[in-house]
C-alpha cells in the first residue's frame, strides 16, 4: 500500500447472501461474470465475486475454549504420575503461547514461563485439580462439538501447533489415532472435505483448503503468507443495493495488483 486518501462522498450499500458492503457511489466491485462496474449499477439478484466467505467474531467463548484444547491436543501434554502432574504447551511461536494464555479458562490455573533453553516459549500449570480439569477435556471437549465456534477455535489451535500451508494444501501433521479422530469429526462438522494419509491429515480443494484457514482464523502467520494472494472463483447474491448518505470513504493505493478485498468482495483500484 503506498497511499491512503479520504474523499467524502455519496456511497452505496450492497447487501448480499453473507455480508454488507458500503462504498463510494463510484467504486467499482467485481461482478461473478463481467469486468468491474460501478457500484452503483448492481441490481438485486446479480452477483459478485467473493475472495473469503467471513466467519463471525472468533473471539467467543466457546471458540476460546477450543483453540485452548486443539493447541494442546497438538503440541501440549499431561504428564500424571503417583507424585506429580503437569499439564505444558511448549511451542516455537509465541503467538500461540500469548493466545493461549489471554483464551484459556481461569480455572486452568495455566502461567506462562519464559523461553525454554532451545528456544521454546511454555505455558503450564502443576496444580493437581487443574491438571486433571484440563485433562478431562483433551483432546476434545464433546459436550461442544455441535458448537461451529468451538470446532473453528480447535482447528485453529490444531493448525497453529501441528497445521502447515504452502500456498496449495492445508494439511495438519498429526499422528496421535485420538487427536485424528478428533481431526476428522471437527473438519466433517464443519463441511470440509478431506483425505486421510500416514503422515496427517489433507484438506481437499481449492475452496475448502482457503475457507478452512478463513473459517478458524490461526494465530501463526508465517503459516498463511500465501494465503491472501490466492482468489476462489466463488460468489454471493446481491439482496439488496441502497442509496446511502454522504461519509468519508478511502481510496488505496497499491504498489502492484488491481484490487483489494472488502469483506470478501473484489473492489478495483483505479
Amino acid at each position: 500500500m503506498t497511499d491512503v486518501t479520504c474523499v467524502r462522498q455519496p456511497t452505496v450499500e450492497i447487501q448480499t447472501e453473507d455480508v454488507t458492503v458500503c462504498v463510494g457511489q463510484d467504486a467499482r466491485i467485481l461482478p461473478y461474470t463481467h469486468d468491474f462496474r460501478d457500484a452503483c449499477r448492481f441490481r438485486a439478484g446479480q452477483r459478485v465475486k467473493t475472495v473469503l466467505t467471513p466467519t463471525p467474531d472468533p473471539h467467543s467463548p466457546a471458540y476460546r475454549d477450543g483453540y485452548v484444547h486443539g493447541a494442546f491436543a497438538g503440541d501440549g501434554s499431561v504428564v500424571k504420575t503417583k507424585s506429580t502432574k503437569n499439564a505444558t504447551l511448549r511451542c516455537q511461536d509465541e503467538a500461540i503461547i500469548e493466545r493461549v494464555d489471554a483464551f484459556a479458562r481461569d480455572e486452568y490455573g495455566l502461567q506462562r514461563k519464559g523461553r525454554e533453553f532451545n528456544g521454546l516459549h511454555e505455558i503450564r500449570t502443576t496444580i493437581w485439580k487443574e491438571v486433571d480439569l484440563l485433562d478431562e477435556v483433551l483432546p476434545i471437549d464433546p459436550a461442544l462439538v455441535d458448537d461451529l465456534d468451538y470446532c473453528r477455535g480447535w482447528l485453529a489451535g490444531m493448525f497453529d501447533t501441528d497445521g502447515s500451508f504452502d500456498g496449495h494444501t492445508v494439511r495438519f501433521t498429526q499422528t496421535k489415532p485420538e487427536q485424528r479422530k478428533a481431526l476428522q469429526q471437527l473438519l466433517s462438522r464443519l463441511g470440509f472435505e478431506y483425505v486421510v494419509e500416514p503422515g496427517g491429515i489433507r484438506v481437499r480443494g481449492a475452496n475448502s483448503r482457503l475457507r478452512v484457514l478463513s473459517a478458524i482464523r490461526p494465530a501463526v502467520s508465517r503459516k498463511i503468507r500465501s494465503y491472501a494472494g490466492i482468489m476462489v472463483n466463488g460468489s454471493a447474491e446481491v439482496v439488496s443495493v441502497a442509496e446511502r448518505p454522504v461519509r468519508d470513504t478511502y481510496d488505496i493505493s497499491l504498489d502492484s495488483g488491481d484490487a483489494y478485498v472488502l469483506e470478501g468482495v473484489c473492489v478495483e483500484v483505479e
